[in-house]
């Protein structure tokens, strides 16, 4: 693995765990329908992002142990949140690099979509079955089969229908500011005035986040 390889998880992991750590708390403190849908579908429009720079099996479970270390921030601390964090990552590494030949950058933006639907399918059944049959999560278990069809049926749904949306955009994304990399970087920065400043960016980040929890 390259250093600008660590650079992007890290960087990308930090801009997932804000917004499960920010937004996610916002949304479940105000108790929002459907709040899981729109931060999977913020995640999934940033491991499509940095699909382009980390073309390798194992990137997007990478990313989303990393983001899943924000939840500790998030009062009341709930820790399914960090299996579903965990497990979206490994759905779209399992879609999108279940063979080394796949290439997320190269796909059509119809495909693209396709295959972001089908991760979040499986990332949300995977959590159930995780919650159901690994954890025996009490919570879970009392829902029976009602837990299942609204969150398999309709939560993952839901968020199956955004997904195709957001990952050929991230990827279209990804795309361009990787271009752009090649040549003179984003902005017109030189690479390596780029790659500091993403550094800098992913530092930013975490001390934000390290900083928040020390203080609350």
């Amino acid at each position: 693995m390259k250093k600008e390889h660590v650079l992007i998880i890290v960087l990308v992991g930090g801009l997932w765990g804000l917004s499960e750590a920010v937004l996610g708390d916002a949304l479940y403190s105000a108790d929002v329908r459907f709040a899981s849908v729109y931060l999977t579908v913020i995640a999934f429009f940033l491991l499509a992002a940095a699909a382009r720079f980390v073309p390798f099996r194992g990137a997007g479970t990478a990313i989303g142990l990393l983001a899943m270390c924000y939840k500790f921030l998030n009062v009341p601390f709930f820790a399914c949140h960090l299996t579903g964090i965990a497990l979206l990552g490994v759905s779209f590494d399992v879609v999108f690099r279940w063979r080394p030949s796949a290439a997320t950058d190269d796909a059509s933006p119809l495909a693209a979509g396709a295959k972001g639907a089908l991760a979040a399918y499986l990332g949300y059944s995977l959590f159930y079955l995780a919650m159901v049959l690994v954890f025996r999560n009490e919570y879970w278990l009392a829902r029976g089969w009602s837990g299942l069809v609204r969150h398999v049926g309709v939560d993952a749904s839901l968020a199956a229908a955004g997904c195709a949306l957001a990952v050929p955009l991230g990827l279209a994304l990804g795309r361009r500011l990787r271009g752009r990399l090649a040549g003179a970087g984003p902005l017109g920065l030189q690479p390596r005035l780029a790659g500091a400043l993403a550094t800098l960016a992913a530092v930013c980040i975490w001390a934000w986040g390290m900083a928040a929890k020390l203080w609350s």
